[in-house]
């Protein structure tokens, strides 16, 4: 069997003129790590990562040219950034790692009540820590309950709040999705699939006040989620698709498309807009398309690039962390520009779009130099345009872009290869 490569790609944020204006994200770097093949979640600080992959911490201090990955050896749920040189290591269970040097040595930690008692080993279905020394733990307690822990001081003593969540079972399996957790300033939302239900749960004021939703998606599977905003956001379980405009209290059922027919959806996750680019996008992704909605999710989205996702998420729409499948090998790539910005030039009319084997273009621009670059900005074609059909029959299939330069002008557009 053809073994899959995986890729954790870092994305650098690319215009079009075209319309709508979607981005597109591109590899600039990448890192070959043997044996590391499954990215569980991403932790954005300034110009670091910390990823979670097989379960081990793994850091990227600064993202450039020369940086490196950083295999902890630590068994992790979770990496935070407290400050520049301080990051916390959670995992499933009363025992976090705290690191103060970048890093380079770890303490390993038990949680402590007020009373100094360390507290009993248990399994932890959830663990945050805020930048200014709050955190909270979700654990079960029993077989019908979850208790939750709260510190205020970087978790050197922790507060017990017994039973804070009933419920018929949880010996079951309790699964957090990814993409299903946000924060939104002394706010966490959180989205949990266990064997009874699926729910959203709300820590508002670091954890003191809750509140829990009952989702309509199916039962013991966790949603993905496209957190806009506390109030804003869409729901995705299997088939089914919903938003809501109120915090997830009333969900209403959307129907995305794509290329005209209905999309199917590994995962979604919303992209935040940035000082660059003042829009944000809804991004999904599945076995043949990224795809990008800037609207409410409902209706077309866009296919922005033909690579197999099956997992990504962004800090904002300018830089973000995703796999791409092709065998066993995960890589860390950078940022990167490699199609130059266009700004102010004309888009052209092609036809037909989407072709399986010829492009035309207005006849104005014969005698015209083309170039044709792929979703990850490589050239795969060029010549001079005649005034007849340009061949790609050759292409893969796939999302491209083709150039035209005449007399100093730069024209383009975006084309699908089927």
């Amino acid at each position: 069997m053809k073994q899959i490569i995986k890729q954790v790609i870092i994305y650098s944020l690319l215009f079009f003129v075209t319309t709508p204006a979607f981005p597109q994200w591109k590899i600039k770097k990448s890192f070959k790590l043997e044996g590391l093949n499954t990215l569980d979640n991403v932790t954005f600080y300034k110009n670091s990562l910390g990823l979670v992959i097989n379960q081990e911490a793994c850091l990227v201090i600064d993202i450039s040219d020369s940086a490196k990955l950083i295999r902890t050896g630590r068994y992790a749920e979770k990496v935070f950034f407290i400050n520049d040189s301080t990051y916390i290591i959670t995992a499933f269970g009363n025992t976090f790692s705290k690191s103060t040097d970048y890093g380079k040595t770890w303490d390993f930690r038990y949680k402590i009540n007020i009373s100094g008692d360390t507290l009993p080993m248990t399994f932890a279905v959830f663990n945050y820590f805020w930048s200014d020394g709050h955190a909270l733990s979700v654990v079960r307690g029993s077989d019908t309950c979850l208790d939750i822990y709260l510190s205020s001081n970087y978790g050197d003593t922790w507060e017990i709040r017994p039973c804070v969540f009933t419920g018929d079972s949880f010996t079951g399996s309790i699964v957090i999705g990814r993409n299903s957790i946000r924060e939104f300033g002394d706010s966490i939302y959180a989205a949990f699939g266990y064997p009874s239900n699926n729910q959203l749960w709300k820590f508002k004021n670091y954890g003191n006040e809750i509140e829990v939703i009952d989702l309509p998606v199916k039962k013991n599977v966790t949603a993905f989620y496209g957190f806009k905003s506390p109030k804003e956001g869409i729901v995705k379980s299997f088939d089914s698709f919903y938003k809501t405009a109120d915090g997830f209290t009333n969900l209403s059922p959307i129907y995305p498309t794509s290329f005209g027919t209905p999309a199917f959806l590994f995962g979604i996750t919303y992209c935040p807009p940035s000082a660059a680019n003042p829009k944000g996008y809804y991004v999904g992704y599945n076995s043949d398309f990224l795809l990008i909605n800037e609207d409410d999710g409902d209706g077309e989205w866009e296919a922005i690039s033909d690579e197999y996702f099956s997992y990504i998420d962004f800090k904002d729409n300018t830089f973000g962390v995703g796999i791409i499948n092709y065998n066993e090998i995960v890589y860390l790539v950078e940022n990167s520009t490699s199609i130059k910005e266009i700004e102010g030039k004309s888009t052209i009319s092609i036809y037909p779009n989407p072709t399986q084997s010829e492009l035309f273009v207005k006849d104005i621009f014969a005698g015209a130099e083309y170039k044709i670059f792929n979703s990850l900005g490589a050239e795969v074609l060029s010549g001079v345009y005649n005034g007849n059909a340009i061949s790609v029959s050759d292409l893969a299939s796939g999302i491209y872009i083709i150039q035209i330069i005449k007399e100093r002008e730069v024209f383009q557009a975006r084309f699908v290869k089927e």
